[in-house]
C-alpha cells in the first residue's frame, strides 16, 4: 500500500490525524509526499515527531520534508525529488541505519565523504545531475553496490553518447566498479530540465561490453522518437 501526501494543503491537524492513522495501516509500504514548500518544515517535523512506521520501507519526499525520515526506522530506499539529496544525510544518519538504495541525489565530495560513512551498505544509487569522474570513482568504496544509474549529459541521444568525454569516462568508472558485483545494473537515463529537443530516454548497457549499445529491450521513452542510421541521433517531433 502507498499513501501519497500533498502536505501544502494540509492544516497542522490534519496532518496530525493523517500521522495518526498510518498506524492502522498494517500493509503500508510505501510513503511519498509530492509537494512540501519551505513553510511546512517545522510543521512536518513536530507533526511526525514521536511516531514510526516501521512497516515503511520505501519513501520519496522533497527537500523540506526531510526530517521526517526519522519516523521510518527500517527505510530501504529514500527518494529525494527537487532537491540534490544534501539535506537528508543527517536525518539518515540520525534514524536509518537499513537504507541501501537512494535516488534523486546529487553527491559532490563532502557529500560522498558523508555518505560513505552514513550509508555503508547502499546497493543501489541513481544520481539526477552531471557528476565528475572523481567522484563517481569514490563510489567504490560501498562494497555491496551493485546497480548505478546516471544523468545523461543535455541534448545527449541514445546514439551520441561516445560525442561526451566526459560521460564516457564516468561509465567506464561505473563499469569498472560494477563488472565483479552480483547481478550488476548500468543504466542511463535523460530528464531534460527545460525544452524539448530531446525527450526524456532511459537505456541499460552491459557492464562487460565497452560500446554503448542499449541491451536488447531496455530503452524506453517517453516521446515518439525514430531513430536514423548508425551515427544519427533520434528527432522528436516538434508541436
Amino acid at each position: 500500500m502507498t499513501v501519497s501526501l500533498e502536505s501544502c494543503r494540509c492544516t497542522p491537524e490534519i496532518l496530525g490525524d493523517l500521522a495518526r492513522c498510518l498506524h492502522t495501516l498494517p500493509n503500508l509500504h510505501t510513503f511519498q509526499i509530492t509537494d512540501a514548500p519551505a513553510p511546512m518544515t517545522t510543521r512536518l517535523k513536530v507533526v511526525f515527531s514521536g511516531h514510526q512506521y516501521p512497516n515503511v520501507h520505501t519513501v520519496s519526499i522533497p527537500r523540506f520534508a526531510h526530517n521526517i525520515l526519522p519516523s521510518f526506522p527500517e527505510v530501504k530506499t529514500v527518494i529525494s525529488t527537487k532537491a540534490n539529496g544534501h539535506h537528508f544525510l543527517a536525518p539518515i544518519a540520525k534514524g536509518c541505519p537499513k537504507v541501501e538504495s537512494l535516488e534523486g541525489f546529487s553527491p559532490n565530495a563532502k557529500m560522498m565523504q558523508r555518505l560513505i560513512k552514513i550509508v555503508p551498505n547502499l546497493k543501489s544509487i541513481k544520481i539526477v545531475s552531471a557528476v565528475e569522474p572523481d567522484i563517481l570513482d569514490m563510489f567504490s568504496s560501498f562494497k555491496q553496490l551493485c546497480s548505478i544509474d546516471l544523468r545523461a549529459p543535455g541534448g545527449a541521444t541514445p546514439t551520441r553518447i561516445h560525442e561526451h568525454p566526459r560521460f564516457v569516462a564516468c561509465i567506464t568508472i561505473a563499469r569498472k566498479i560494477l563488472q565483479y558485483r552480483d547481478h550488476p545494473q548500468l543504466r542511463i537515463h535523460y530528464q531534460p530540465f527545460t525544452g524539448i529537443l530531446v525527450g526524456p530516454w532511459k537505456i541499460e548497457l552491459d557492464v562487460h561490453d565497452s560500446s554503448f549499445r542499449a541491451l536488447p529491450g531496455s530503452l524506453s521513452s517517453e516521446d515518439v522518437f525514430t531513430y536514423l542510421e548508425e551515427k544519427s541521433a533520434f528527432l522528436i517531433p516538434t508541436p
